[in-house]
């Protein structure tokens, strides 16, 4: 029943899930008003490519022109209040009414925008207090704002111009589940926000705002390092031996601090499952992530990737992918121009639609690539800018070969956003959106790069591919039944329990997993029931991949029939199946996923027979 309505309402409390920045806000200057400099080349002698002017139809401008305005949240939610009373009441003709919700766009688009506007400036530097503050406004208003959202789609739901609001505005059958009222309690939203309060408090962990204990001195690691560095100079014996004491000290604090949240969020999300009338979290978490498969599936997904992924892993990393890496253990050096521009290049080759939309985001400085710094968010992401219909990504490079397979991963993300007009897809097609166009990317830059480099690249890729499923699936198995713990059971003991059940089906060593620290990874301590669409994904992405390896342009068809989602009420499997690809539910479909890699990486076949439709074997 409240499946639309979870998934309507979480879009606020969900609002950049998929590409949220994990910072760890701490001290910092002001900022001086200024935007990220514009990334125009190192050198004159070399520049990124700046494509010249195409009449792109959107309202997009260049980045460095958009300008931060905090929204004023609670004006947006009066607002929102006012209109919700005019529905109610009805006393006003129709269109007036619906001119009055039409009204609420521009605010909320510049709510999510700044939101978004934010995060991007918090992850370039994220030492700086004030775009730390400006994310903690917006997000403190969350719970409340989707309550007040919520009472504006009962209103319109209960209204006797209900049929017009869903023909006009809302959309066919959007409205509808709300005409019984809303789920939004008081005791709800306390519990939300008391889930959110924690969640920050877990994205503020920091070397600046963990206090530690050493030689007497009680501070934060940063206060104790900067009084030993000025005291004794950073090349003293002296700083580095205090400097290894600390970080282990720090990384004890960070990580118990994290355990005890994992408890508190477990159990207020528990709680929150239960006030909304669920059987079980995982029931609320699948809606709420709209996985439109069932745990079901899911769990059988999980129980192929052991039973067939596993051996294949091990036979090919035991005589081909570790034997490698031990002599080859790091990738060719990338300048980050080169890496703009070899990928610029190589969808330029690709496909001309591709290529425009690299283009455009050239053109607009809708990107921030840099080298990894202490004061930059290690990570990438990809967003939103709704106000200029403007996708962004942010990537810490490293520095290697392997970051042209990071910066591929996030333009998937942003040609997906680019096509579908910032739409959201579930999280399970987004991932594979990003994904598979890693795999496609890998076919078409073998040409611009020497034998040896895209060998390591290669295999890099293949590993990488274990470890998602792998790994992720384990965490997923590790949830589910984290979950599944009665809520006056929830503790750190019964959670390592659940910890070594998951390693134990997954056919890992139960004994190594004997602390909460192995799962205390940002995706499920924020967004439970996230991971599951990264194996799920990946093994998409691989068919997708082998497709075009067997058929060139085949895969490519596929992937971008895959992203035009012209139809957004095709489920999962459905938009799967008519892109011509094989549901990753599909009993055995593992086995054939699994049986490829073995063929492509040792010339023979792990097993007699694939059940997939598209064996490039």
């Amino acid at each position: 029943m409240y499946y639309r309505l979870i998934s309507l309402l979480l879009a606020v409390c969900m609002l950049l899930a998929s590409t949220s920045v994990l910072t760890a806000c701490s001290q910092g200057e002001t900022p001086s008003g200024e935007n990220p400099p514009a990334l125009e080349g190192d050198t004159p002698e070399k520049s990124i490519i700046k494509p010249e002017f195409k009449a792109y139809d959107r309202r997009t401008i260049d980045f460095k022109q958009i300008k931060y305005a905090r929204p004023n949240v609670d004006k947006l939610l009066s607002d929102f209040s006012s209109v919700t009373d005019i529905i109610t009441k009805n006393e006003i003709p129709y269109s007036d009414q619906l001119n009055a919700v039409i009204s609420l766009e521009k605010g909320y688009s510049n709510f999510r925008t700044m939101y978004s506007y934010s995060n991007i400036l918090m992850s370039e530097d994220v030492r700086n207090t004030y775009w730390c503050d400006e994310y903690d406004y917006i997000s403190g208003f969350v719970p409340s704002f989707s309550s007040t959202i919520e009472k504006l789609y009962v209103a319109a739901a209960q209204s006797e111009h209900a049929s017009k609001f869903e023909a006009d505005y809302f959309g066919k059958g959007l409205i509808e589940e709300y005409a019984g009222g809303g789920i939004y309690t008081d005791k709800l939203v306390e519990l939300m926000e008391t889930e959110t309060e924690i969640e920050n408090r877990y994205s503020s962990i920091s070397t600046a705002s963990v206090v530690i204990t050493y030689k007497n001195m009680t501070d934060s690691f940063d206060g104790i390092m900067d009084f030993f560095a000025e005291a004794y100079g950073e090349s003293s014996l002296t700083y580095a031996t205090a400097l290894e004491d600390c970080t282990k000290l720090y990384n004890e604090r960070a990580n118990e601090m994290s355990r005890e949240m994992l408890v508190e969020l477990l159990k207020i999300r528990k709680l929150i499952s239960n006030e909304l009338g669920y059987k079980s979290y995982a029931e609320y978490a699948y809606q709420a992530m709209e996985h439109d498969y069932t745990q079901e599936q899911m769990l059988g997904f999980i129980g192929e990737v052991a039973q067939f992924v596993v051996p294949v892993y091990y036979a090919v990393s035991y005589y081909v992918l570790w034997p490698y890496f031990e002599q080859y253990d790091e990738c060719a050096s990338l300048d980050r121009i080169d890496l703009i521009n070899t990928l610029y290049h190589a969808y330029e080759d690709m496909d001309d639609e591709l290529f425009d939309i690299y283009s455009y985001m050239l053109q607009f400085g809708l990107y921030d690539v840099e080298y990894a710094n202490e004061n930059r968010f290690n990570g990438s992401f990809c967003t939103y800018l709704e106000d200029f219909d403007a996708p962004y990504i942010f990537l810490s490079a490293n520095g290697d070969c392997e970051d042209y397979m990071t910066l591929a991963h996030e333009f998937g993300h942003f040609a997906d956003y680019f096509i579908n007009d910032g739409a959201e897809a579930s999280l399970d097609l987004s991932e594979v959106s990003s994904q598979a166009l890693e795999f496609l990317t890998l076919t078409e830059i073998e040409d611009k790069m020497s034998e040896a480099d895209y060998k390591h690249l290669l295999y890099s890729q293949i590993s990488s591919f274990f470890d998602v499923l792998l790994f992720q699936s384990f965490y997923s198995l590790f949830e589910h039944y984290a979950y599944d713990i009665a809520y006056e059971s929830i503790n750190e003991e019964t959670l390592i329990d659940a910890m070594k059940r998951a390693a134990k089906d997954m056919g890992m060593s139960e004994d190594y997993f004997d602390s909460l620290d192995h799962v205390l990874i940002p995706h499920i301590i924020l967004y439970p029931f996230y991971v599951q669409s990264y194996p799920v994904s990946a093994a998409i992405a691989l068919e997708i991949y082998y497709i075009e390896e067997t058929s060139e342009g085949d895969g490519l068809e596929a992937y971008l029939e895959l992203i035009d989602r012209e139809n957004a009420d095709l489920t999962f499997e459905a938009i799967i199946e008519d892109a011509g690809l094989t549901s990753p539910f599909t009993t055995g479909y593992l086995k054939g996923i699994a049986d490829m890699i073995h063929y492509d990486i040792m010339g023979s076949h792990f097993f007699k027979k694939s059940p997939l439709k598209n064996n490039a074997a």
